[in-house]
């Protein structure tokens, strides 16, 4: 250590190093700390606050004149300077900007709610209140505040979220023309959701909920609603073999030359599902290939080789080609319609026909299941419907059970019957209550009912 700080003092090979260090240092200096060990001006170590208030002070003569009098005056001495002052100045104005929006609200007259929860970095589940209103003519919406979350049901969120309005805002609710939140069932639900009991308190509160949002929990319910339907779990598993190695990824860029990877899916952008399905469904032939090329390689591990064989069959079924070909169509359709939904200038009626439109194109893509199917078979050729390997339950008879005969179906009349019209039938349901709402809501607003044909609604 003694040799080196001796050889800093002269002008040996270190000497560019140390200049490169300091370099950094005075560049990154003031973009790390707000406060840092002084609060004196002129100091290199007294932080961006400061160091920030130094700069702008160069350009401001009142500023200037105010540090040149106080600027290190010392405590109990009123500067206004300090760390104290400064996170009260910090307080002081979110308390102003909300009392402009709130006089804003005020002065409007009318104004709708829209409430999220979300957790923080800390995991504390907080409430994000956003009123939105006119003023001058323009719409605007204003983001008060963060609640923390006491109670997660329907009762307790309309509870605090009520107080918070009238106690520390004084807004006078009965104002309040609509509520929009997302489709969870303590935000939504019809009889204890947090619009129902908004509602009780206001019935002028119309609940309009998020258009785009409510196309990611159709699909979701769909996938929910039979095991068939759960290949998207395949394919995140197929994305996360490739992109956990580099190796493997190698190995699929080199049997996919100018064609697409494979995607990842996002739990948030249901967009993500219809960009890995169409993927997959492009590259179908060069990722069965690039699986065939890990299987047979001897050097990777046996873990490795086992699950591209797995893979590899898992592709080759005639149910997994079948669902990549069907969800790719209703999920491009499930996209536009998104899309066109969070345009800027989309009304409520647009928005009514929107669904009514993919409603009827889920309902005419019941009577598609051959055109599915051939599709299916053109990926997968020689391959049939997987037949049931376990042993059929006879089904226990009771007392006036009746004559019925059993209908014993073959494997594609099971996927035609568990897989395929479930999947329909549950994104028809799911899709016609959502869009019930917002047909209500354009009628109330367009003067005329909507028509709705061809849906019918289990």
């Amino acid at each position: 250590m003694l040799v080196y700080l001796t050889r800093r003092q002269g002008c040996g090979v270190l000497q560019k190093l140390e200049e490169q260090i300091n370099e950094e240092y005075n560049y990154w200096e003031h973009g790390l700390a707000f406060r840092r060990t002084n609060e004196k001006f002129g100091s290199l170590q007294n932080g961006s606050y400061l160091g920030l208030l130094e700069l702008v002070s160069q350009f401001d003569p009142f500023l200037a004149s105010h540090f040149a009098k106080y600027g290190n005056s010392g405590k109990r001495n009123s500067s206004y300077l300090s760390k104290t002052i400064c996170e009260e100045f910090i307080e002081i104005m979110p308390k102003k900007v909300c009392e402009v929006i709130v006089d804003e609200v005020k002065a409007s007259g009318y104004f709708s709610l829209s409430v999220d929860s979300t957790p923080d970095i800390s995991h504390i589940d907080q409430l994000s209140v956003v009123l939105r209103y006119v003023a001058d003519g323009e719409p605007i919406e204003r983001f008060l505040t963060f609640l923390e979350l006491q109670n997660h049901t329907g009762k307790g969120m309309a509870k605090q979220v009520l107080q918070y309005l009238r106690e520390v805002c004084s807004i006078d609710y009965s104002k309040c023309r609509g509520q929009s939140y997302d489709n969870a069932a303590n935000m939504s639900g019809c009889y204890k959701g947090m619009q129902k009991k908004i509602l009780e308190e206001n019935e002028f509160a119309i609940y309009i909920p998020c258009a785009a949002h409510s196309l990611n929990l159709v699909g979701r319910s769909a996938i929910d609603s039979c095991l068939e339907a759960v290949n998207f779990h395949t394919v995140q598993l197929i994305y996360t073999f490739f992109s956990a190695s580099t190796n493997r990824w190698k190995i699929q860029k080199g049997c996919l030359v100018n064609e697409t990877l494979v995607k990842s899916l996002s739990d948030t952008r249901w967009d993500a599902h219809a960009v890995a399905t169409e993927a997959i469904l492009k590259s179908h032939p060069q990722i069965l290939k690039s699986l065939e090329c890990i299987q047979e390689d001897q050097t990777q591990k046996g873990d490795t080789r086992g699950e591209a064989e797995n893979f590899a069959k898992k592709m080759q079924e005639l149910e997994f080609a079948f669902m990549l070909v069907f969800w790719k169509e209703i999920l491009q359709h499930f996209h536009r319609v998104s899309q066109a939904l969070q345009k800027e200038h989309v009304n409520l009626k647009t928005c009514a026909d929107l669904y009514t439109s993919l409603a009827d194109h889920l309902h005419k893509s019941r009577n598609e299941f051959e055109r599915f199917e051939e599709a299916a078979k053109i990926m997968t050729p020689g391959v049939d419907y997987k037949s049931t390997l376990t042993r059929n339950r006879k089904r226990k008879t009771v007392f006036n059970d009746g004559d019925a005969p059993e209908v014993s179906l073959n494997a594609r009349g099971k996927f035609l019957m568990s897989a395929f019209y479930a999947i329909v039938d549950k994104l028809e349901t799911e899709l016609s209550r959502r869009r019930q709402v917002y047909n209500d809501v354009a009628v109330r607003f367009f003067g005329r009912w909507i028509i709705i044909t061809n849906i019918s609604v289990l």
